[in-house]
């Protein structure tokens, strides 16, 4: 082997390894943009509801009646009736016990009820927990 594809082989390893340690790498001037969210609804909901203001789109409020509860007020150009697929995923926001985090039908006036459920035990119990919510 040459030294000129040793040393391409070598970049290539360390750019990969790196990557895989989670380096971001940029080839453009200037600093990166922020991920823009494509889907029809994106946010990040704090176990306390609140909203995390950066990356929300289209979530207007989010109320917390109770513990594990969240309603989830949409914009008014959306209507939550039609809606008929909602992907959630727990955050480290929250109790760091398994957590389930269901979609659970409608709330309030255009809203998406979600509720977090602590499966740790023989039952399951309501739970605070922190969840991103899309809509594709």
């Amino acid at each position: 082997m040459t030294i000129r594809k040793v040393a391409l082989v070598a970049t290539v390893c360390v750019a990969l390894s790196a990557a895989g340690a989670g380096a971001a790498f940029s080839f453009g001037k200037g600093k990166p943009k922020n991920v823009s969210c494509k889907a029809q609804v994106c946010g990040t909901v704090f176990n306390n509801g609140a909203v995390d203001t950066v990356g929300n789109v289209n979530i207007v409020t989010v109320a917390h009646p109770s513990a594990g509860q969240y309603c989830v007020e949409l914009n008014g150009k959306l209507s939550a009736a039609s809606i008929h697929q909602v992907l959630l995923s727990p955050t480290t926001d929250g109790g760091g016990k398994a957590t389930s985090i269901q979609w659970a039908g409608a709330c309030g006036l255009n809203g998406l009820l979600v509720a977090a459920w602590n499966r740790d035990a023989a039952s399951s119990v309501a739970q605070d927990q922190g969840f991103v919510l899309i809509v594709p």
